[in-house]
């Protein structure tokens, strides 16, 4: 498999960069594109929760196709594992001072994500959670 080709990413993807239009919550723009620089497609999904994932990639695939296709489930998450891990290790560093912490969430919704149906095409990528 040859390398993946940087393309050019939003790299901030989430809730409060989407516009939508009130009356029918139509997709309206993608903004804030401070952090745009560029990488594998699949990064563009690190901030985004998980269960969001499906439907952001079904409209990028529906606008454009994804290079090496049958790995960027994998690749994405990949990234969202490493994220959950760093987070988790910050979260446990500052255990004693935040009220409330909750350092395996991310995990946690990762592997719900992956597990939710018996049939997931996710779950395949992590069999072992």
């Amino acid at each position: 498999l040859e390398p993946i080709k940087p393309k050019f990413l939003h790299n901030d993807v989430h809730e409060m960069n989407v516009m939508v239009k009130r009356s029918n919550h139509s997709y309206l723009a993608l903004i804030d594109w401070g952090c745009a620089g560029w990488g594998d497609p699949a990064i563009d999904f690190r901030i985004a929760p998980i269960q969001a994932v499906p439907f952001m990639l079904e409209g990028y695939r529906s606008v454009t196709s994804l290079e090496h296709e049958e790995t960027v489930e994998a690749r994405i998450l990949w990234d969202q594992l490493g994220i959950a891990l760093r987070r988790m290790n910050l979260e446990l560093q500052f255990a004693a001072v935040k009220h409330g912490f909750q350092p395996f969430s991310r995990l946690m919704q990762l592997w719900r994500f992956t597990h939710q149906q018996q049939d997931s095409p996710w779950k395949k990528w992590f069999p072992m959670l």
